[in-house]
């Protein structure tokens, strides 16, 4: 099957270039070119293949896993700051890293909003709440103006209102 961008989305790349999904293998003799064994061949052991580049994985999960690299989406937020991740465990690194005091439970005890009891994961992840109770606006709209308590509001603002004036505009 062939995409508008004239990409074949069913087949791997090998076998579009007419290889064989089966293996060669090769056993020489240490020190010299003589062939121990020859022509032995087995079936790939990686069934799942991405329709989209052709890479072979063992099992569903690894290739659910490897889509994310065709997306542009982030669905993975921290709860601490305005960081988005493709890869969950991106995300898991980024708060080892950045928010090491976020993991336990003694530090989701500590951030307590003071309105509504909400419990959040760090200081910063509080201080974002509470705009929220305050209605402090932080983020503005460069090309409209409106504004924003949320960074993650803000981009999505921009995201949805702005592209789609670009993509009517242009039809």
């Amino acid at each position: 099957m062939y995409t508008p961008g004239g990409v074949d989305t069913t087949t791997s790349p090998s076998q579009r270039n007419g290889a064989s999904q089966t293996k060669n293998h090769l056993l020489v003799g240490q020190g010299t070119n003589t062939p121990l064994l020859t022509s032995t061949t087995r079936q790939a052991v990686n069934p799942h293949t991405c329709n989209l580049c052709g890479k072979s994985f063992p099992d569903s999960t690894h290739l659910r896993r490897h889509a994310g690299v065709h997306t542009k989406l982030k669905n993975y937020l921290c709860d601490c700051c305005t960081k988005q991740f493709k890869y969950e465990s991106s995300l898991k690194i980024h708060k080892q890293v950045a928010h090491p005091d976020k993991e336990t439970e003694d530090s989701m005890a500590k951030h307590v909003c003071e309105v509504c009891g909400r419990r959040s994961a760090c200081r910063k992840a509080k201080e974002t709440h509470m705009r929220v109770h305050t209605n402090e606006r932080v983020y503005i709209c460069h090309v409209c103006g409106q504004s924003f308590s949320q960074s993650s509001s803000y981009k999505r603002h921009v995201r949805i209102v702005h592209t789609e004036v670009k993509k009517t505009t242009l039809v």
